[in-house]
């Protein structure tokens, strides 16, 4: 069951802080995120730099379920939000916002951001 994209949004801003993972393989980021979880971090976005990074955030969306905030980040298109979304990413950021993208995740309804270099510019 998702929660509302507010609420979402809602506690990444009270988390303070996302912890971007991207590593280079499955098993590093899992292990990166689980210890992220340990030190009480409350958001991490996988990076689809990640190989298979959907089966990552799949595992850690059952293993940490309602823990902490899972997203999916460097998503380019529509169909990586989609396979995102799919594995269990309860946000989604995007080093290359599009429209679609937007459509799709407002459908589900998944908060999507730019990512913070967009913003560096």
């Amino acid at each position: 069951m998702s929660i509302a994209k507010i609420e979402v949004l809602g506690k990444i801003v009270a988390s303070g802080l996302v912890a971007v993972i991207r590593a280079e393989n499955p098993d590093q980021a899992a292990r990166i995120a689980e210890a992220c979880s340990l030190a009480g971090v409350g958001a991490l976005e996988i990076t689809f730099t990640v190989p298979e990074a959907n089966r990552v955030i799949e595992r850690l969306a059952k293993q940490f379920f309602s823990q902490i905030l899972l997203g999916a980040g460097t998503v380019l298109d529509p169909e990586t939000a989609h396979i995102a979304i799919l594995a269990g990413a309860q946000f989604v950021v995007s080093s290359a916002p599009s429209p679609e993208s937007a459509r799709l995740c407002n459908r589900y309804p998944i908060p999507t951001c730019p990512a913070l270099e967009q913003f560096a510019k």
